[in-house]
């Protein structure tokens, strides 16, 4: 049987689809992350959420990101505001891209795709990996 990352045979993830739509506004990234644990079978989020060998760039990244601090200006007129900006000669709606990632297909059956019509939806950039997965 066709392995679909540590442990989860292919015909079982089609079952954790339901799970995944979000029933609640999500606030920040780590938001995200308290909904995947509370969603995914274990082995699935700790493949996510893990990172490999003894982890330290996974802990370095979220020391870089941890230096970033977002100031919002206050008592400054907001409403017309506008997030879109040119990336890559695309003309985006939110300056963010989505980056590539192993076994996508363990969160949906539709792998690589689902994520591409997410991003499409939110109206910015995927990038593409070398071996993308459209699922089964």
């Amino acid at each position: 049987m066709f392995t679909a990352g540590p442990g989860l045979p292919r015909t079982e993830i089609g079952r954790f689809r339901t799970l995944l739509p979000m029933d609640e506004p999500v606030v920040s990234v780590d938001h995200y992350e308290r909904i995947a644990q509370a969603k995914l079978p274990a082995e699935v989020y700790d493949y996510f959420a893990g990172g490999a060998g003894e982890e330290w760039s996974l802990r370095a990244n979220i020391a870089a990101f941890d230096r970033w601090v977002i100031r919002p200006r206050v008592l400054v007129g907001v409403e017309e505001r506008d997030t879109s900006s040119d990336l890559l000669g695309t003309h985006v709606s939110f300056p963010v891209l989505v980056a590539p990632w192993a076994f996508q297909h363990m969160a949906d059956p539709e792998g690589d795709v689902a994520t591409a019509r997410g991003t499409a939806r939110a109206g910015t950039i995927m990038v593409i990996w070398l071996c993308p997965v459209a699922g089964p």
